[in-house]
């Protein structure tokens, strides 16, 4: 959710432990925007982002199991340059 609207309702599959599905919001208006997750175990996230006018941002929203912690987590991270995944 982004501001309290639905923008991906989507399931995704664990295959090989790496997932990554490209979602485009192209209509996000500038400004401060709360983002929230939720997974499947109920476990869920929330965070801030600030939209800037006329600079395009690239987000990375990752759930995954860490070891050290012995549990799933979200981990979140904003960018002005493209994401890849290697």
């Amino acid at each position: 959710m982004i501001g309290g609207s639905q923008v991906v309702n989507h399931s995704f599959k664990v295959e090989d432990q790496h997932n990554f599905v490209r979602f485009e919001q192209p209509g996000l208006t500038p400004g401060t925007h709360t983002l929230e997750a939720t997974a499947s175990t109920g476990q869920s996230f929330a965070t801030t982002v600030t939209i800037r006018d006329g600079e395009p941002q690239w987000a990375d929203l990752t759930y995954a199991y860490d070891s050290d912690e012995g549990q799933h987590q979200f981990s979140f991270s904003l960018s002005h340059e493209p994401i890849h995944f290697i």
